[in-house]
This record gives C-alpha cells, sequence and structure tokens, in this order.
C-alpha cells in the first residue's frame, strides 16, 4: 500500500512540474528568454488562492479562474514593459532582467503581506478518500492530475491544431521568415507568456490549497523545473514532461527510501549525471 501512495504522489508531483516546465520551455523555445521569475509567479498565483479564501471563505478551487486571468495579464505586461526592451539584448542582459523581476515580485510580496507562512485551513484538495483498508488518496492529487492532463492535452492541441498555434511554432522557427508571411512575432511573444503564466496561475491555485504561501515559495518550485527542463533540453516540450516525471518520482521515492532532507540532493545528483553523459538533455534543441 505505501508503495501505491507513492507512486500517486510521484504522478502528481511530476504533473506538477510538468505544467511548470512546459511553460517554461514554451517561453524559452519561442522567445528564447530564460524567465527566472518563473517561480515567483506561482507564488503570486498561491496567494490568489489564499486571499480569496480569507476574504470570500471560498474554497482556493474556485480561485483558478481568478488565478489564470490575473497571471495572463501579468504575462502579457511581462512581456510589453520588460521582455520586449531586451529581445536583442545580450543573454546575460535578460538573464539579469528576469532575475530582478522575480527579486522585485518576492519582494513586494513580503512587503505587502509579509513572510509569514500562510495556509488555508480548510480546503478540498486536503481531504482524503479511503480507497481499500490501509489505502487513502488525498483529494488534492487526484485534482493535480486531472487538471494538469487537461491542461497538457489543451495546449498541445492548440499549438498542433490551431492556425494561432501554428503560427507561434513558425516564429519559434524563424521569426523574420514569420513576419513576411503576416504573422506578428510580437503578438505571439505575447501571448505565448500570457498562456504560459496563466497555466502557472492554474497549477498555483490548485496548490495554495495543500502548501503555504510566503514571499519565497516559488524559489523551491522554480528550481526543480529549471532542473527538470534542463535534463529534458531547453526548447523540448517533451524533454520538459520527461524531465518533470523524473524530478517528481526521485523526489518521492528518495524522500522514502533514505529520508526526506535528501530529495533534493538526490534530484541534483541526478541532474549532474544527466548534463554529463547528455550536456543538452535528453532532447535539447540547443
Amino acid at each position: 500500500m505505501a508503495f501505491i501512495q507513492m507512486l500517486i504522489n510521484a504522478i502528481s508531483l511530476g504533473f506538477t512540474f510538468a505544467v511548470l516546465g512546459i511553460g517554461l520551455s514554451l517561453i524559452f523555445g519561442t522567445v528564447e528568454i530564460v524567465n527566472f521569475a518563473h517561480g515567483e509567479a506561482l507564488m503570486l498565483s498561491m496567494y490568489i488562492a489564499f486571499w480569496t479564501y480569507s476574504i470570500t471563505g471560498l474554497d482556493p478551487l474556485y480561485s483558478i479562474p481568478l488565478a489564470a486571468i490575473i497571471l495572463f495579464i501579468v504575462g502579457v505586461l511581462t512581456h510589453r514593459y520588460l521582455i520586449k526592451k531586451i529581445l536583442k539584448a545580450e543573454m546575460v542582459t535578460q538573464i539579469f532582467a528576469t532575475y530582478g523581476l522575480s527579486l522585485l515580485l518576492s519582494s513586494l510580496a513580503q512587503f505587502f503581506w509579509s513572510s509569514n507562512f500562510r495556509s488555508v485551513n480548510k480546503a478540498i484538495v486536503k481531504n482524503r478518500i479511503d480507497i481499500i483498508d490501509g489505502l487513502s488518496i488525498q483529494v488534492g492529487n487526484i485534482i493535480i492530475i486531472i487538471v494538469s492532463i487537461f491542461i497538457l492535452v489543451a495546449l498541445f492541441w492548440f499549438i498542433k491544431k490551431t492556425e494561432t498555434g501554428q503560427a507561434i511554432l513558425a516564429v519559434s522557427e524563424d521569426p523574420e521568415t514569420a513576419s513576411l508571411m503576416g504573422i506578428d512575432p510580437d503578438k505571439m511573444y505575447m501571448l505565448v507568456w500570457g498562456i504560459s503564466l496563466s497555466c502557472i496561475g492554474i497549477t498555483g491555485a490548485l496548490l495554495g490549497g495543500l502548501y503555504y504561501a510566503y514571499p519565497t515559495v516559488g524559489s523551491s518550485f522554480g528550481t526543480l523545473s529549471f532542473i527538470a527542463v534542463a535534463m529534458g533540453g531547453f526548447g523540448s516540450i517533451s524533454g520538459a514532461f520527461l524531465g518533470a516525471f523524473l524530478v517528481g518520482f526521485i523526489q518521492v521515492f528518495s524522500a522514502y527510501f533514505f529520508e526526506p532532507s535528501f530529495k533534493l540532493t538526490a534530484v541534483m545528483i541526478t541532474f549532474i549525471i544527466v548534463l554529463i553523459i547528455k550536456p543538452r538533455g535528453f532532447f535539447g534543441r540547443y
């Protein structure tokens, strides 16, 4: 029973990192900028879930549409007023710009909401369902898996089957040629940032009922999502998916067989081994 429980937890965690990692990979694969503020976007959506519960008394699940809309707007504004200005800048400038944005967001969160750990006392995702004697599944794991599958399927369908998705692919391959065909790369970049952060918003609203919300909560999730994308290969959505599940399974099973404090070490050891064998990750384009 313990193995089944760990397996469910690992799958749930894998899907969480998959949504985060694919959003990160989508931005890099299209705009070719690494978003170091990815984790802070998750932090904002977790606060949205918390304050929705605190102010209205509604379960954090009801904050999902609000978090998705707000984070979409944040993504669009981020591109319009920051990323657009540094698209042709040196990579080091782009890195410092997005890293500076992450520091700004976490500092603002600490200024407005303090560094206190805030949690939702009663949330649907915290309930457990008894399957058989000795085996119970947390509702949050089930919801995360279902919602993540929906997000990933919808994202793949949008990219592969719609004209807008094909336009995004065209821009990611060659923005100059795409512009000659009547596609506006700037609008595609803006849309990609909005979609990516909107997916994070949905994930963060789900996690807001399970984890504490505090100004630096995004750094842990953000770091692990970066590792997942790097192992899978920057620019590869399928690679990000594989890397995410690898990170999720390593975290859960290393914590069980060794001790919880070892799980991050296990992920880092695996990460280094993968980079030594395949410096570009499993399916990296860069």
